[in-house]
């Protein structure tokens, strides 16, 4: 298996950025004007319809402030899309310099993430580093969120090589176990430091 990895495909939300702040959370719960447990059930009932792209990120607040009898303003809701996109936006770097290491040493690195089109429009023009990867599969650009496994045939094929031959790195254990189902080697993500000894030992992949 050590010889077998070509390519590291990585997660971007909770991977190459930190997970969500709870306090960052709160405030744009409140700034919602809804109660926090309403706002949270809401917020993640129309996430994927959201990061597919099927709406956009006024459609996607007023679908939320409905909820609770809140009208969606132009300035709530671009208020609402800027400090979702602080949310999702602290950059891990630690795991963007190990990306950046596997490209030294030869292999193929992409982005495969749920995103919608505000947020990715923010990581383009602000993060100059997203341009190192080979590949970066979004599913607001493919109408695919993960986990539904043509999301990971489109990265395959980007990237030029067959499932046994990629390492998925993601925080969710259902998107990986998605993965694990269509052949690829996976790692359910907390921190790089945790996962040290099994990315070198299993994978035979370099880490400092």
């Amino acid at each position: 298996m050590q010889n077998s990895i070509k390519a590291v495909i990585f997660d971007y939300g909770g991977v190459l950025s930190l997970p969500p702040d709870n306090k960052k959370m709160l405030k744009l719960a409140e700034t919602s004007s809804l109660e926090p447990a309403l706002f949270e059930r809401e917020y993640r009932r129309h996430r994927s319809e959201y990061d597919r792209g099927t709406l956009t990120a006024a459609d996607y607040w007023l679908e939320i402030l409905a909820a609770g009898g809140v009208t969606a303003g132009g300035k709530l809701t671009e208020t609402l899309t800027r400090l979702d996109i602080e949310i999702w936006t602290v950059i891990n770097h630690t795991m963007v310099d190990w990306s950046s290491l596997l490209k030294e040493r030869g292999y193929r690195t992409a982005v495969l993430s749920n995103m919608p089109r505000e947020t990715l429009a923010y990581i383009n023009r602000t993060f100059p580093w997203i341009n190192n990867f080979d590949t970066c599969i979004y599913s607001c650009d493919h109408g695919l969120i993960k986990p539904e496994s043509q999301i990971y045939s489109t990265c395959l094929e980007a990237l030029g090589i067959s499932s046994g031959e990629a390492l998925f790195i993601d925080d969710s254990c259902e998107n990986t176990e998605a993965a694990e189902r269509l052949g690829l080697h996976t790692l359910t993500f907390q921190s790089l430091e945790a996962a040290k000894e099994r990315i070198e030992q299993q994978y035979g992949l370099p880490v400092w």
